[in-house]
């Protein structure tokens, strides 16, 4: 399959390539042409593999066994990773698991600690010995977080048959395992996935990033099981002898996750999804700051995915599901600053990049906007926390990740070292300020270019100079379009920023 695959990607880039020859005007603006084409040839693409999914989703059926029955006795070592995070919530998370594990009977709780801070690490170490947990500690931090479960599976494979990673601040039900371990009766499942749901959400940026999730967790994933739903970090259960099989969990890249979910499919092994609220997620991200660095380092991973999906060979349809999420975050990066740029550059600077008959891209762009939007909504109507308030909501923090996601896409391209990013503290207190001031300030130039460009779009409208006048209206139709999610942006981001947030309540732990 892997010739297909390829073969996909390269129509991709090829049709926008062409429609771009024949449409482009002013070289020094090819590169915007080329990005709106993309844009729309990407859209219709990420759209279509959604309807797959939302007809797959409708014929999902989560298995619940309870109690467990099982064909085998599997023990688990659960592993709940930690870097300098905060004490009192590490402890919580690990009696939580504890419990969990001593429910099922079969298994035992360890802290995978890599924290550099000495205080925490002496405190934790205490506190396993105290409860009967397993403690480990790295002298380095190699691989990140990938890095230290595979160093615990070196050390512990050879005893257990899986292995569940929870994150520091999410707690399992007791019930936990109760949903997972029978789905192992099947010797093809390498992995099993609860979704994270967010319990609380008390501004509007958790919100709207909890409104985010719903589509994904309700529709896109269920849509993927068995068949390319991959692992989130946390509440993801794994054979050990599959992973042993890949290598071990791939270090290289900031979303270990989905990269060893990858290696997985492409060895014919199946995923399932278990749609049920067995962990509880905490907040969704509350602040700018967090929010932004979250969406950059699930950017940057996606795109680090790509040269993973044409290497490896998947199956046709996991290469499309997968190809789909590199595609969105193309379009929520790079494509979405094509978008908001271009009226400016046609209603403000006067400059036309495109030569195609008006009234042909305005059929185009309405369908390309109702399509998504209508279907988008029509798909996740029966869910009773969406509704219209929910998607608004979603749509404006997405359009807030734009330039941070773009960041990261060219981080990818210019291969730029990565970090694996924890909640800023301490003497971070500066960057932090510094990225939502400089985040604030792109939306406000955003804004102003939208607002001088419909502006000017409408004077031209009501002049004598009618020459361009369906061009004229495409365009301020664009920008009418973007303008309030811009400005609900700001008035959101002004909200969610840390200094007007109580310090007490904020994530200690940072996705």
């Amino acid at each position: 399959m892997k010739i297909l695959n390829v073969l996909m990607v390269l129509i991709l880039i090829i049709i926008p390539g062409y429609i771009t020859f024949l449409t482009f005007i002013n070289i020094y603006f090819i590169w915007l042409t080329y990005l709106i084409w993309f844009g729309f040839t990407l859209g219709f693409f990420t759209l279509f593999v959604y309807i797959i999914h939302y007809k797959r989703s409708k014929n999902y059926n989560m298995i619940a066994v309870f109690p467990v029955t099982v064909e085998k006795i599997y023990k688990v070592a659960a592993l709940v990773t930690s870097y300098n995070e905060d004490t009192e919530i590490l402890k919580l998370t690990l009696l939580s698991v504890k419990s969990a594990i001593l429910r099922y009977g079969f298994g035992k709780t360890f802290l995978l600690d890599d924290s550099t801070n000495r205080e925490i690490s002496d405190e934790m170490y205490n506190f396993c010995k105290n409860n009967g947990i397993e403690y480990i500690h790295r002298d380095n931090r190699t691989g990140f977080k990938a890095g230290a479960i595979n160093n615990a599976l070196k050390m512990i494979s050879k005893n257990y048959d899986l292995f569940t990673v929870f994150d520091a601040d999410q707690r399992p039900s007791s019930i936990f395992y109760d949903y997972v371990i029978i789905h192992f009766n099947n010797t093809r499942v390498s992995m099993v996935q609860v979704p994270q749901f967010y319990s609380e959400s008390n501004t509007l940026i958790a919100k709207g990033a909890y409104y985010q999730q719903i589509p994904f967790l309700r529709i896109i994933m269920r849509g993927r099981n068995l068949n390319s739903a991959f692992s989130l970090g946390s509440g993801t259960t794994f054979r050990i002898s599959h992973i042993k099989e890949v290598g071990f969990m791939k270090e290289n890249t900031v979303t270990e996750d989905i990269s060893t979910s990858v290696m997985l499919h492409a060895r014919g092994y199946i995923s399932e999804y278990v749609d049920f609220p067995g962990i509880w997620y905490g907040e969704s991200p509350r602040t700018l700051n967090s929010y932004l660095k979250q969406q950059g380092r699930w950017s940057l991973g996606g795109f680090q995915l790509l040269p993973d999906l044409i290497r490896e060979n998947l199956s046709f349809s996991s290469f499309i599901d997968y190809l789909s999420g590199t595609a969105y975050w193309i379009v929520k990066g790079p494509v979405t600053l094509a978008y908001l740029l271009s009226p400016i550059v046609f209603l403000v600077f006067g400059v036309s990049f495109i030569k195609i008959n008006p009234l042909l891209y305005f059929l185009i762009i309405i369908p390309y906007i109702l399509a998504g939007s209508i279907s988008f909504v029509f798909m996740i109507r029966k869910n009773k926390e969406y509704r219209l308030k929910g998607y608004i909501l979603h749509q404006t923090v997405e359009l807030l990740e734009f330039f941070e996601v773009t960041k990261s896409f060219f981080k990818w391209m210019f291969k730029r070292k990565f970090s694996f990013v924890v909640t800023p503290k301490g003497n971070k207190k500066i960057k932090r300020k510094k990225i939502e001031n400089f985040s604030m300030l792109t939306q406000v130039v955003v804004f102003s270019g939208l607002f001088f460009a419909v502006y000017n779009g409408i004077s031209r409208l009501y002049s004598h100079n009618n020459v361009l006048l369906y061009p004229l209206i495409v365009n301020l139709v664009w920008a009418i379009y973007f303008l309030p999610l811009v400005f609900m942006g700001f008035i959101v981001s002004i909200g969610s920023r840390e200094k007007n947030i109580d310090k007490h309540i904020i994530n200690p732990v940072e996705r």
